[in-house]
């Protein structure tokens, strides 16, 4: 393993020690972070470099996850961190194309609150100690059979979770490509290439986002995996939420045999 580095003697103390206990390996984490916080800052004037940095802080994501796993430095702060960054950069990029496009705003909330919740009630399930250590996506903890399938395959859940964030930034350049006069809007071409597409039905206005054309492509294609993501966010949901009712039963059970 790399040597711990110098690190300046006023750092915040937890994030000293963390990272003093994991060396080097866990910079990719914080590189993300950082990543991920300026895109948002450059989304609204400077959109190349806001797809750009986004990418950056999602392969930073990887090779967090990948060195840590590797190296053995998995942890529950790390667990924990890389967590809440997915649905705080999920959230922001939401937010920011709620923001640009408001007749999107009511569907970007509803994503937003359903991401959360459904990760934070898991998170909570997990803690109760079915999960055996290994967090919410121990296989162990899992009781919905869908929700099995998609921690099992990792490669098939980092598919959806690749085509939510594909899906997100190919609507943040539609509209940029549109509002800077660069892409096409409204014309016939746009609703033959959203012909038998759903997207327009979540985000109103879409099919008058015609241009540039690979865009709206890998849009399309992005946009089964989303479905399904959200599928998983719901079933995992009411999972979580099962998991925690069933929790409370059995204490209020063995509270009134001690009575």
């Amino acid at each position: 393993l790399a040597p711990s580095p110098r690190l300046p003697p006023r750092l915040w103390p937890p994030l000293r020690q963390e990272l003093r206990s994991g060396g080097g390996l866990r910079l990719p984490g914080y590189a993300r972070l950082v990543a991920a916080a300026a895109a948002v800052g450059c989304a609204f004037s400077r959109p190349t470099t806001t797809v750009c940095l986004y990418a950056a802080a999602a392969l930073c994501d990887e090779l967090d996850g990948r060195v840590a796993r590797l190296a053995g430095q998995c942890s529950t702060f790390g667990a924990v961190l890389d967590m809440v960054t997915d649905r705080v950069s999920t959230s922001a990029l939401l937010g920011v194309l709620a923001v640009l496009r408001p007749e999107w705003a009511l569907v970007c909330l509803a994503l937003q609150a359903l991401d959360v919740a459904s990760h934070w009630f898991q998170m909570q399930a997990a803690s109760l100690g079915d999960s055996r250590g290994g967090g919410h996506k121990d296989l162990a903890f899992q009781r919905n059979f869908v929700v099995r399938l998609y921690y099992r395959y990792r490669a098939f859940m980092a598919a959806t979770c690749v085509s939510c964030e594909v899906l997100y930034l190919c609507l943040f350049w539609l509209h940029w490509s549109a509002s800077t006069g660069t892409g096409g809007v409204g014309g016939g071409g746009g609703g033959a290439v959203l012909a038998g597409n759903l997207l327009p039905l979540l985000f109103p206005g879409a099919a008058a986002l015609t241009q540039p054309r690979w865009c709206l492509l890998l849009a399309k294609l992005a946009f089964p995996g989303f479905v399904v993501k959200q599928y998983v966010n719901v079933l995992q949901l009411g999972q979580a939420v099962q998991i925690i009712v069933d929790h409370d039963r059995a204490l209020l059970d063995e509270r009134r045999r001690k009575e």
